[in-house]
């Protein structure tokens, strides 16, 4: 049997993008482009390795390091490492006990990891026989399978979102896909100052390749009144940024552009589209919003050390 092994930083950037495409729910913070620009912004650098079961890729792994004094350096793996199909149990016990073995703490290592694994007990006996203790419950979101048809997405919809839908395509609104784009960030940027939001800042977003994006804006007589942003990695999306007006607020215009970005993520190819998160304790009213698009409840295993 061909042992499995991860290939630290004999990496190329289209090696990676073959392996990512063959991740079924791949995430940006696993994207090449998206961590080259989030280490630019932040004063950061990269190990990346691609695992490897043989000379073929299977997964990959991206770990972001951050200097701090006295020369100690912590290192951050979030929802990684990804794998391109399910790898034996103790395969993914060896994946993990080697990157944290990577970095030791007795070196000035501080090691942090997310793993992109669900929150079932089996995740949790990988975790702890590798020698990570875990410090923090993980990320929640809901997955929507874009291989369904538009019919049955539409009918997945809460029938209350659904509604606001109907309400939204009635209204005299223009919808745009691709552009206003520097519109939406500067809105976002706005926003994100004033609500102290933790997101990846719009230089981070700016410095993302056009390709790896994905805008769809509602204009109001002239007037460009909401707006929403994806993220594009692999098969997968993410659904990263929206704003909108008050009069957009009162159009459900939200509504509206992400059913019609569903529909437009489907047609370009994408299959499965992560809304982004949710955090029902301290945005209730976004997680209620999010869960009322018919997908999948999906919630990660949590931070280790």
């Amino acid at each position: 049997m061909t042992e499995t092994r991860l290939d630290w930083n004999d990496v190329n950037r289209e090696e990676w993008e073959q392996t990512l495409a063959e991740i079924q729910y791949s995430n940006p913070l696993q994207d090449w482009d998206f961590g080259r620009a989030a280490a630019k912004a932040q004063g950061m650098s990269l190990d990346r390795a691609l695992i490897r079961n043989g000379t073929k890729a299977v997964g990959l792994v991206q770990a972001f390091i951050k200097p701090h004094i006295l020369g100690l350096r912590s290192i951050r793996i979030l929802r990684g490492p990804l794998y391109a199909h399910t790898l034996p149990p103790d395969t993914v016990t060896g994946i993990l006990t080697e990157i944290k073995t990577r970095y030791p703490l007795r070196k000035g290592l501080w090691l942090s990891i997310q793993p992109e694994l669900p929150d079932s007990s089996e995740a949790k006996h990988f975790l702890s026989n590798s020698g990570l203790l875990r410090l923090f419950a993980g990320y929640q979101t809901y997955w929507i399978d874009l291989t369904h048809s538009a019919d049955d997405l539409r009918s997945q919809l809460h029938p209350k979102w659904r509604n606001q839908l109907n309400k939204a395509e009635r209204a005299n609104l223009e919808i745009h896909f691709g552009s206003d784009f520097d519109w939406l960030l500067d809105q976002y940027e706005q926003h994100r100052d004033m609500a102290r939001f933790t997101g990846p800042s719009a230089a981070i977003l700016a410095d993302i390749p056009p390709e790896k994006t994905f805008t769809v804006t509602a204009r109001h007589k002239g007037v460009t009144i909401s707006g929403v942003l994806f993220l594009l990695h692999g098969q997968s999306a993410t659904y990263q940024v929206a704003w909108t007006s008050d009069d957009g607020r009162s159009l459900h215009t939200t509504n509206r552009l992400l059913w019609e970005a569903l529909l437009g993520l489907k047609e370009m190819g994408f299959t499965s589209l992560d809304l982004g998160g949710v955090d029902p304790i301290n945005a209730p009213g976004i997680a209620h919003f999010k869960s009322r698009m018919g997908g999948a409840s999906y919630t990660l295993v949590g931070t280790y050390i």
